[in-house]
């Protein structure tokens, strides 16, 4: 069995330790890696915010279809992600040609900081500033009805592209009038009726209130039936179970259960 880290797609041979209440760094969940590295090399390659993981090796036998060996061996690895240990900690030179670097994972304070720095960079962006500027709760208030008031111009292919755009149920119980969108877990909901918002109006807990509108992420959604107004071109992508494809077809009126050779699955883009 042999181990390594896992650092940008480059393995280091390594010993890992680890240790759930590290007294020496003020209780939090650590890990200890030791490899043959510099420090000055270790310095540059351990930073905050590391992607890492653990990589375990095994040497093992070949068997037959009769699970008979063969006398010949293979290597199987396995990988274990270490990513939640991306706060970088104090480098010891062992004076033997290796170091001992710790991972931590952050403390519920240092988490909170991430979170509100992530927060005040997303508001930056969105107000097309080059860095986060306090603009008070009332006027966030302000901006963002403006927001959504103008997305409600939006036809549905923008706006599937841009769901955080539009309202969220708070269950506050006013008047979510019929053909409303709103945002629901990362997608577009419309109000099918008049309705309240209140917790057993949600799209959960009551879909015979809602629909969908037929896109997603600025594809159509593939309806089971295709009339000849709904075809799809040729090189035109749409979403069929969550999955999204290319039609192969000019005119295609064929969903892809049907004709599975009338379209290509896009693989790298549905999810």
């Amino acid at each position: 069995m042999s181990i390594y880290v896992k650092v940008n797609n480059t393995e280091y041979p390594a010993t890992v330790d680890g240790v759930n209440n590290d007294r020496t760094w003020g209780g939090r969940e650590s890990k200890a890696v030791t490899l043959e590295m510099t420090h000055a090399a270790a310095v540059q390659l351990f930073v905050d915010g590391l992607s890492w993981s653990i990589v375990q090796r095994d040497t093992v036998p070949v068997y037959d279809t009769d699970g008979n060996p063969t006398g010949e061996t293979e290597e199987q690895a396995q990988e274990w992600d270490n990513s939640d240990y991306c706060v970088a900690g104090g480098i010891t030179d062992n004076r033997d040609g290796t170091i001992t670097v710790k991972m931590g994972k952050p403390m519920p304070l240092e988490r909170a900081e991430a979170e509100k720095a992530a927060a005040q960079h997303t508001a930056a962006t969105l107000m097309g500033m080059p860095v986060y500027t306090a603009i008070g709760e009332e006027r966030a208030k302000d901006l963002r009805y403006a927001i959504e008031t103008a997305a409600a111009s939006l036809d549905d292919k923008t706006a599937s592209e841009a769901p955080e755009l539009f309202p969220q149920l708070t269950g506050d119980g006013s008047l979510v009038k019929s053909g409303t969108r709103i945002c629901w877990q990362g997608g577009i909901k419309r109000a099918a009726v008049d309705l309240w918002d209140t917790a057993e109006n949600t799209p959960d807990a009551a879909p015979n209130l809602w629909e969908d509108i037929q896109y997603k992420q600025g594809f159509r959604l593939i309806p089971e039936t295709i009339t000849a107004g709904l075809a799809f071109s040729k090189g035109e992508k749409g979403w069929w179970q969550d999955e999204l494809y290319e039609s192969m077809l000019a005119a295609n009126v064929w969903n892809p259960s049907v004709n599975p050779d009338g379209w290509k699955k896009i693989t790298e883009e549905g999810a």
